[in-house]
C-alpha cells in the first residue's frame, strides 16, 4: 500500500491536491472541496495530537476494520461516517480561505514524518493506536479517497 512517508507518493499526493480549486465538483458525498480540504488536514492534525477525538468503534472491530483497508478495500462512497470532531458542520475545521486551506494540507503532507516526530500520537477513534507507517498509509489511503471524490 502506498504511504505518504514515501516521497514519491507524497509529491504525487501534493500534485493532486495543487490540481483541486474552488469550483471542483464532488462526484459523490456531501462536502464542498473546502471543507474537503480542511476535513483532509483534520485528520493529520488528530494523528499529531492537534485534535482530540473520542472513541467510536470497539477495538477489536476498529482493529479488523484497519486491516480490510490496509489490504486494499475500497472506502465506500458516502457511506462512512467520521468522528464528530472532523466532520464538517460538527466539529472539523471551517474552510477560511481556500488557497492558506490548500498550503495547510500541502504542509501538514509533506511535513508529516518531521511532525510526527514531535507530535502527540493520538490514537485513532476507529482503528486505536497507530504506528507512524501505519498512520502513513491510512493518510494516504484516506487523501486518496477524497481527492478522487473531487476527481483529482
Amino acid at each position: 500500500m502506498e504511504t505518504i512517508l514515501s516521497a514519491k507518493t507524497k509529491m504525487q499526493i501534493i500534485n493532486r491536491i495543487a490540481n483541486l480549486s474552488e469550483k471542483s465538483e464532488r462526484l459523490w458525498g456531501k462536502m464542498t472541496c473546502g471543507e474537503m480540504v480542511c476535513h483532509c488536514s483534520d485528520q493529520i492534525k488528530m494523528a499529531l495530537g492537534e485534535i482530540n477525538c473520542k472513541t467510536i468503534m470497539p477495538a477489536f472491530i476498529g482493529k479488523i476494520m484497519f486491516f480490510l483497508i490496509m489490504a486494499g478495500m475500497p472506502t465506500p462512497k458516502g457511506k462512512v461516517e467520521t468522528a464528530p470532531e472532523l466532520k464538517q458542520g460538527v466539529g472539523g475545521t471551517k474552510p477560511n480561505s481556500f488557497n492558506q486551506d490548500l498550503d495547510m494540507l500541502k504542509n501538514y503532507v509533506n511535513n508529516f514524518d518531521k511532525l510526527y516526530l514531535t507530535g502527540i500520537k493520538n490514537p485513532h477513534p476507529a482503528f486505536g493506536k497507530l504506528s507512524k507507517n501505519e498512520w502513513g498509509k491510512l493518510i494516504y489511503s484516506h487523501l486518496n479517497h477524497h481527492l478522487s471524490q473531487f476527481g483529482v
